[in-house]
């Protein structure tokens, strides 16, 4: 008399083990490029100082309004009275660009979002978490420029945008947004 063979699958092992697969998808630049509609201030921060309002360094934030593809920038409190950092639209294609009214041009995020990509002077050099003043971002693209006005670290959370900002050589952190 033969016994009959029982052949399990991979997944049946698994499952049987307690054990779920993960859940893995691609990233995508899109997700990390912002917000459709976002107003987010970013602040120099002290470093080695708890979160609140003593460790942000005296100055005036930068404001960042996104509204679909246009990005502007201002220096100040208010927004109506805040000095403008520039203008710029977002363009989604092979990558996040920035392009300013002038035409010039700079890749924020490239097409391929893995440790060691590049792009048109851009590189990511992390993924996973962020912590900025305002929070822990679980999962974020940090990415170096490397000339222009963008020229630094930047760190783009998915589904959000901007986290950590470089500009004209001066990094700051998202303080606030709505």
């Amino acid at each position: 008399m033969s016994r009959p063979v029982v052949v399990l699958g991979a997944a049946a092992l698994l499952g049987a083990c307690g054990q779920a697969q993960p859940e893995t998808s691609p990233r995508s630049y899109r997700d990390y490029a912002g917000r459709e509609e976002l107003h987010a201030e970013f602040a120099v921060v002290s470093e080695g100082v708890d979160s609140g309002e003593d460790a942000l360094v005296d100055g005036a934030p930068w404001l960042l309004r996104l509204d679909g593809a246009s990005w502007e920038a201002r220096h100040g409190e208010d927004w109506p009275e805040a000095a403008s950092l520039g203008a710029w639209t977002a363009v989604l294609d092979g990558g996040l660009f920035l392009e300013d009214a002038a035409g010039l041009r700079v890749q924020l995020l490239p097409e391929r979002l893995a440790e060691g990509e590049t792009g048109e002077g851009v590189e990511v050099t992390a993924l996973g978490a962020a912590e900025t003043w305002y929070g822990t971002f679980d999962d974020a693209v940090t990415v170096e420029v490397s000339e222009g006005d963008w020229a630094g670290r930047q760190v783009l959370a998915r589904d959000f945008g901007l986290v950590i900002w470089t500009f004209r050589g001066e990094e700051r952190e998202l303080r606030y947004y709505e």
